[in-house]
């Protein structure tokens, strides 16, 4: 009996920083080891909530490609053991489940094939113009924001004070769609390995969330995501442009 004992308490301690398996397989292919990196949960559960979206119905596609990149890398993982093959993999699994989020339906047919042969409708009556109202400023669309000047040092994830001022200029554009979900993305360059810059990736994404949580936006509403060094918008073969993939990213997502 004691040592049944201790053998679960030793269970549980493992539990705490990899995560345990409660599924019998993700992405459909079956779990070989008792522990499930979170990484895997968590793009699991990105694609599956990517494809109950509206946007999902317009890009079919970007999901079913989501799902494979992602069956690739637990593949990966499980069956050859090649973590930065899979993390790079389930990386791409995300970007394209939250692209398939933001999907819009087609543009409806032009107006001149539809009336084709139907006689012009007679002139409407003149009606007396009125005084024009006054303007409303209106909210901006839904979108996604590259925060300009949100960069971080090499191998930091601490928020500077200028990086700090520039996110709380945003908070202006949170205030305008108050009832938005949004997801904080952070990314590395490539210096280090992919397994380190994924992690490294998530720990910028949780210090912009801390910083906004401080100035009062929900916490229910924010999502945080790494990207590692997957997405990059510069040439990772300068000292500049590996400074610009070193951000973080805003996307308001509905």
């Amino acid at each position: 009996m004691r040592t049944k004992l201790i053998a679960l308490s030793i269970m549980s301690l493992l539990c705490i920083p990899v995560g345990c398996a409660f599924r019998n397989s993700h992405f459909g292919v079956e779990n070989y080891a008792f522990f499930t990196p979170s990484i895997i949960r968590e793009t699991e559960s990105v694609v599956e909530e990517a494809e109950m979206s509206p946007g999902a119905q317009y890009c079919p596609e970007k999901i079913a490609q989501a799902k494979e990149l992602g069956k690739r890398g637990v593949s990966a993982y499980w069956s050859y053991r090649k973590e930065d093959e899979a993390m790079s993999l389930l990386a791409r699994a995300r970007k394209l489940a939250q692209d398939a989020e933001l999907c819009e339906p087609p543009p409806a047919p032009q107006t001149k094939e539809l009336l084709a042969g139907v006689p012009d409708p007679p002139p409407a009556p003149v009606i007396p113009s009125l005084p024009p109202e006054p303007s409303i400023p209106k909210p901006p669309p839904l979108k996604r924001l590259v925060l300009r000047g949100v960069n971080f040092a090499f191998d930091s994830h601490a928020l500077s004070y200028s990086a700090q001022a520039i996110l709380g200029k945003e908070l202006d554009i949170l205030q305008e769609v108050p009832y938005a979900k949004f997801e904080i993305a952070g990314h590395a360059d490539s210096i280090g390995s992919e397994v380190y810059n994924q992690i490294l990736s998530e720990k910028r994404a949780e210090s912009v969330k801390d910083f906004l949580i401080s100035r009062g936006v929900s916490k229910a509403r924010i999502t945080v995501m790494g990207y590692g060094e997957s997405v990059p918008i510069a040439s990772n073969d300068t000292e500049e442009g590996r400074a610009k993939n070193r951000r973080v990213e805003m996307n308001i997502m509905r």
